[in-house]
């Protein structure tokens, strides 16, 4: 029984000092940068369900892009903000920073789409009263506006009105 226990502490020290070949440390390596990325993603998230508390009739969306007078497809964010300005009103990206919340750029995290989605959904869950979204004439495929927040924002019961707006045009239309 002596020698079983000498032959499997030596087993383990030969082991354990063997070199780790460069296939297995790289997949290590990438398992726990994928630990950090998922642990710091859920860190923001949890953040972002605990911050967002909209006023209600305070909450503004956004999407598209529209045309400058030069031609040039122009995103409608800056509208939103103006809007959300002239109107006491915010929209998401000034609702993350009033909290100090910073989704990080996709080189830094490959989930922060997936995290500017749930930001999305967030405000849209959240939302209350009478909601603005100022759209552009031009909107991509699958936008998150489509997708995600225009039918949440549909179900959530606690929104009473919302109200597009095509910043190309200015006309307005309420769609609840």
């Amino acid at each position: 029984m002596k020698i079983f226990f000498v032959f499997f502490a030596l087993f383990i020290s030969l082991s354990v000092s063997a070199p780790i070949p460069a296939g297995l440390w790289s997949e290590e390596v990438e398992l726990a940068t994928r630990n950090k990325h998922m642990a710091q993603a859920v860190a923001i998230a949890l953040r972002i369900r605990k911050a967002f508390r909209p006023k209600p009739h305070e909450s503004v969306f956004w999407s598209g892009t529209k045309p400058e007078k030069n031609g040039q497809m122009v995103s409608v964010m800056g509208d939103a903000k103006k809007f959300a300005l002239a109107h006491n009103k915010k929209i998401l990206t000034q609702a993350l920073s009033r909290h100090g919340i910073r989704i990080p750029a996709p080189q830094g995290n490959p989930l922060s789409s997936r995290l500017w989605n749930f930001a999305s959904k967030a405000w849209a869950l959240k939302a209350m009263g009478v909601v603005h979204a100022v759209l552009g004439s031009k909107r991509r495929p699958g936008n998150v506006y489509d997708n995600i927040e225009k039918p949440t924002l549909l179900k959530n019961g606690k929104v009473s009105k919302l109200i597009e707006h095509n910043a190309a045009t200015g006309e307005e239309a309420t769609v609840k």
